[in-house]
């Protein structure tokens, strides 16, 4: 299981929202998902891209994990899919390993009526983890042991996994990397079909030195990647794709599946997520055009739809933020200063107060107000933090005249905040090289935060002697020069800064938040930041043992600190999510933690 913290959302938010096909009947009724643009990367791994639309298709699809998350944040066995599991730790040289066994439920199926088994769990790992796939950035099984000999192709064998019978497998934990915080989510696994993806007469061995596949992985790897990646055939959850096609992801129930984590199983026979429009989706909702309204963050949006009589509604803490994300590997956004000012000449309780109509709080640093560990020390952390990024022109010009952009036009003369402040006309600020300190930023179109953003920084930007632009593309533009641009040519690297959403993944781990240097040519790590002390403060958290709540609390702290001044990325606001739905519909609790497409098997019509 692939643990990216950060789940990418274009602009505002991840719109969501569903509809119904109106039939005679509700037994019948269709429920319709709006979505933004996707990206097709519909395969069981999260390396291809981190779309959060894309994701809620995927957690529609797949199942049968090992360990899942509950509604308070917290992994949890599934008991649906594993009978059992033990654990056993074991001394190996100075390191001591730590080995979980699972033991299957009988009657899983995936949705062509195969058997789940074993093989389908190892496999996963072993296609995700395997050299052929290596660079896709997918960190799949990096925390077992011997990962690096079988990644790295020096091995045909994965020396921590292994097949006991066709129900029962082992991962064993590789003991250099424990304790880690959120150590279950080491072991959290989706299955596979190792038949459908590598074929009839692939197989896996099983020894004492591991697990070693025996087949064409090459060719496994590109089926995965291309024909299964965008029309996956097989699925091990509760519903199976039927197609994409006009902007339509269209999936079926699926018969076969046993269970969701809390032993649900889907009732509505089939849903529709289809591109649309997000301006407009909550008079949609009204008009009893669509059923469902998910993750509603605009003041007006929201108010309205609590005024209909006829809807239902949820509300709570998001888990994740609205952010100012920057590219720290190229140009001004390479210093921290320049960072900084950024952020102090974005008027944030204004964008709060204009996007979410007040159902939202500013942010300092790299949190969600949605995690137990703001809500234990949001005082002591607020008061810690070395920067208040509120609004100020005089603190952006402070960081400003430390960065190298301290110079007039001659790289020589130094800046006079004055004359800019005074409107002085192409009064820009250049390093002792000439180069002007120019921000181009890349946004999406139809987008309110864009939208804000454009309107304060164009007229906040030059009183500090920035020159900003602004540039607006749609989705598969922004993916492609936010995730891909390690793929563009450097003079089609032109965009410094993004406004994007981010939600957290199950397990927080900020290292796999696109904030890690080993992954900073990867989709990983989307920053491109590489920063030793981050990663040091990164992995100190990380490996605190997981009863040691106290002890991750001081870590997370001196965490937030650092990051408060290095800034990779500007996290601008948390708001409350509100989703709504037809009071038709039952089952509707989407939560913090588990999205309507994590619990869709609750859903049902009345």
């Amino acid at each position: 299981m692939k643990k990216m913290l950060s789940l990418l959302l274009v602009g505002l938010m991840a719109v969501s929202m569903t509809g119904c096909g109106k039939s005679s009947s509700n037994e019948d009724r269709t429920l319709i998902i709006g979505s933004e643009k996707f990206s097709q990367a519909f395969l069981n791994s999260e390396a291809l891209g981190n779309s959060a639309y894309d994701k809620n298709v995927r957690d529609m699809i797949y199942g049968y994990e090992t360990y899942a998350v509950n509604s308070n944040g917290e992994f949890q066995l599934n008991e649906t899919a594993i009978k059992k599991v033990d654990t056993k730790e074991e001394k190996v040289g100075d390191v001591t390993n730590k080995t979980y066994t699972f033991t299957l439920n009988d009657g899983l199926k995936f949705s062509d009526g195969s058997e789940v088994t074993a093989d389908d769990y190892l496999f996963h790992i072993m296609i995700a983890a395997s050299p052929e796939f290596k660079e896709n950035g997918d960190s799949t099984g990096e925390y077992l042991y011997g990962y690096a000999d079988y990644h790295n192709g020096k091995s045909k064998n994965f020396k921590g996994l292994k097949k006991i019978d066709d129900k029962t497998f082992s991962l064993t934990i590789d003991g250099t990397l424990l304790p880690y915080f959120w150590e279950t989510s080491f072991v959290a696994v989706r299955p596979d079909s190792m038949k459908t993806l590598a074929g009839k007469d692939a197989k896996l061995e099983s020894s004492d030195d591991g697990v070693s596949f025996v087949g064409d992985m090459g060719a496994a790897v590109t089926k995965w990647t291309t024909d299964e990646m965008k029309n996956p055939s097989v699925s091990s959850g509760p519903y199976k794709f039927v197609s994409y096609e006009n902007g339509q992801v269209k999936l079926e129930i699926n018969e076969n599946f046993a269970g969701d984590p809390r032993g649900d199983k889907p009732s509505i026979k089939n849903i529709v997520l289809k591109e649309i429009n997000s301006s407009t989706d909550m008079d949609t909702l009204i008009k009893g055009e669509i059923d469902i309204l998910n993750d509603a963050i605009e003041g007006d949006k929201i108010q309205k739809g609590l005024e209909e009589k006829k809807l239902q509604s949820v509300n709570f803490d998001r888990n994740g933020y609205g952010t100012f994300a920057y590219k720290c590997n190229f140009g001004p956004t390479k210093e921290a200063e320049v960072r900084r000012a950024l952020n102090f000449i974005i008027d944030k309780d204004e964008l709060v107060k204009n996007v979410t109509g007040g159902y939202g709080t500013t942010l300092n640093s790299e949190y969600s107000t949605a995690q137990w560990v703001y809500t234990k020390a949001k005082s002591d952390l607020e008061k810690s933090l070395k920067y208040n990024y509120a609004f100020s022109l005089d603190k952006a010009n402070e960081q400003l005249d430390q960065s190298s952009y301290r110079f007039e036009k001659d790289g020589k003369t130094p800046f006079d905040a004055e004359k800019a402040a005074k409107g002085e006309k192409d009064y820009y600020r250049y390093n002792s090289k000439g180069e002007i300190l120019q921000i181009n930023h890349l946004g999406t179109e139809n987008n309110a935060v864009t939208d804000n953003l454009e309107l304060m920084l164009t007229q906040n930007a030059p009183k500090v002697g920035i020159k900003f632009t602004l540039t607006r593309t749609d989705f598969d533009g922004l993916m492609q020069n936010y995730y891909f641009d390690t793929q563009l040519k450097e003079s089609e690297k032109i965009y410094h800064t993004f406004n994007l959403g981010s939600n957290y993944s199950d397990a927080p781990d900020p290292y796999y938040a696109s904030f890690s240097s080993d992954y900073v040519n990867t989709t990983a790590n989307a920053y491109r930041i590489a920063d030793k002390k981050l990663d040091a403060l990164m992995q100190d958290l990380r490996h605190t043992v997981a009863t040691d709540r106290d002890g991750f609390l001081k870590k997370w702290i001196a965490y937030e600190q650092y990051y408060n001044e290095l800034l990779p990325m500007a996290p601008l606001y948390a708001n409350t999510y509100y989703c709504f739905a037809d009071k038709d519909l039952e089952g509707f609790a989407p939560n913090s933690f588990q999205s309507i497409y994590q619990t869709i098997s609750a859903l049902s019509w009345k």
